[in-house]
């Protein structure tokens, strides 16, 4: 589920935290809380107007070992955007695994979004520029080389996805479906995936293209480029999936479809595996990978109620094997009745997903229930949980992470009469999980920031910046 614990940081939208130091405080009996200290005295003291936004990167194993570069992440790096005489910069460092800050550095080049920071300081980033291009930085922030993709589109970053394999980095890409046709009296419209390899050095070693036929009664699906995926697999082998959502003659979703093929190292394609979700799920949130060994994983809202206060749909998590047969299914349900004699409902709704460093997925989820009058503000029983099941679908731990009452002050963001959901960022270092929450932050000139240098006004930061980071310790097994 490597893909699922990814996190990509658009400039404009960058959205998590920014610290030097990094001190704990106790929030409750299941969670710290990490207070943001001063700015890093070194992002002060450049020449800079203000502070646009500042964000969280997930941080990979050092680029110069493969073996640790795809195994997961192993904390978070930190991105920031300010301004120099109304001239946009980068500024990114990397927060060590306890917590401590590293030496910072501005990127000679703006990109769009981050996609690979490394714990040696290397970035991988999508370039803002017409025609896509990915660059690699140093730990300085120089740029060590440059691949402009082989288009001539002018393509949305959301429609660029790329994952690193062990002797180099896959990429695809599409653009707008081509004209309609048919086959066996069936209509689609056909979509065109480019599909680049390149080495570790930024040089091309071969590239394809897939042709996808989707029914005209269906669109790609997902958001933040969760349409079209690509995955690592073992070997250097790769998967690309493809989400479509099926619409009914009332032009209401019925069904979401997901389509996987599989690629050797060389490109060559291997075949391909689906599956469809049917009903309530298919407008809902849900989650979708395809794990190292080709299995596909599938969390949604296709479970069954299991008792009388629980809604009739209920989370549900699905393994498929790379035959695309179900080996186990596992219930994410809450564990207690709702306090309340008017009760509609209970369900745990979905949160994130991501794979702890032992290879277990952590499927996280707010448990929450609803009366006659709409969902219930209830500290008691509204929790934030972290279900944790191994390879063979065995269900190790079930934690309560955050009580209803920091869950509530924390998940939305309300603005101009706007209430917009608050970014959520998960991660695992050093065996600790962590959550970040963030709101976008209002610009900070410089001056304001010198400000909250000041002891006294240390604790405004996370204030200022809307950001809220946990740590959470999961039972061992």
């Amino acid at each position: 589920m490597t893909s699922l614990a990814k996190v990509a940081c658009g400039l404009l939208g960058i959205l998590s935290w920014l610290t030097a130091d990094i001190s704990v405080a106790q929030v409750d009996s299941t969670a710290k809380e990490l207070l943001l200290k001063p700015f890093p005295a070194e992002l002060l003291k450049s020449d800079f107007n203000s502070l646009g936004s500042c964000g969280l990167v997930a941080v990979k194993g050092d680029l110069s070992d493969p073996a640790t570069s795809i195994s997961g992440t192993n904390g978070f790096g930190l991105i920031c955007g300010v301004k120099t005489k109304n001239t946009p910069k980068i500024w990114f460092a990397r927060i060590a695994a306890d917590g401590t800050y590293l030496k910072g550095h501005f990127l000679d080049q703006l990109v769009k979004r981050i996609e690979y920071a490394y714990q040696d300081g290397s970035i991988l980033g999508l370039a803002n520029t017409s025609i896509p291009a990915f660059i690699m930085f140093d730990p300085q922030g120089k740029i060590v080389w440059q691949y402009q993709i082989k288009t001539a589109e002018n393509l949305a970053a959301e429609d660029i996805a790329i994952t690193q394999v062990k002797d180099g980095y896959v990429i695809t890409y599409y653009s707008h479906m081509g004209a309609q046709a048919s086959s066996q009296g069936i209509n689609y419209k056909l979509l065109k995936i480019g599909i680049e390899k390149i080495d570790r050095y930024g040089k091309i070693i071969w590239t394809n293209e897939l042709k996808e036929p989707i029914q005209e009664n269906a669109a790609l699906f997902g958001e933040n480029g969760e349409a079209v995926t690509i995955e690592t697999l073992q070997d250097s082998k790769f998967a690309v999936s493809i989400t479509t959502r099926f619409l009914d003659a009332d032009n209401n979703p019925s069904a979401i479809h997901y389509e996987v093929h599989y690629y050797n190292m060389d490109g060559t394609w291997k075949y391909r595996r689906g599956f469809n979700v049917k009903d309530a799920a298919a407008n809902a949130d849900q989650a979708f990978s395809v794990d190292p060994n080709g299995n596909m994983i599938f969390i949604g809202y296709t479970g069954e109620s299991q008792e009388d206060w629980q809604t009739l749909q209920q989370l549900q998590f699905i393994f498929f094997n790379s035959d695309g047969q179900i080996v186990w299914r596992q219930p994410i349900v809450p564990s207690i009745p709702p306090q309340t004699d008017t009760k509609v409902g209970a369900i745990c709704m979905l949160w994130k997903a991501l794979t702890d460093p032992q290879g277990d997925n952590v499927v996280i989820c707010e448990q929450r229930y609803a009366d006659v009058n709409g969902w219930v503000s209830d500290p008691s029983y509204n929790q934030l949980m972290a279900y944790r099941f191994n390879q063979e679908g065995k269900e190790i731990s079930m934690t309560p992470l955050l009580n209803g009452e920091e869950v509530g002050k924390n998940s939305y963001f309300e603005s101009e009469g706007e209430v917009t959901p608050v970014g959520k960022n998960v991660a695992f270092s050093q065996g600790q999980l962590l959550i970040g929450l963030t709101k976008p932050m209002v610009e900070l000139s410089k001056a304001e920031l010198d400000q909250l240098m000041l002891p006294k006004n240390s604790l405004q930061i996370g204030e200022k910046l809307g950001i809220k980071i946990y740590q959470f310790s999961l039972p061992s097994k």
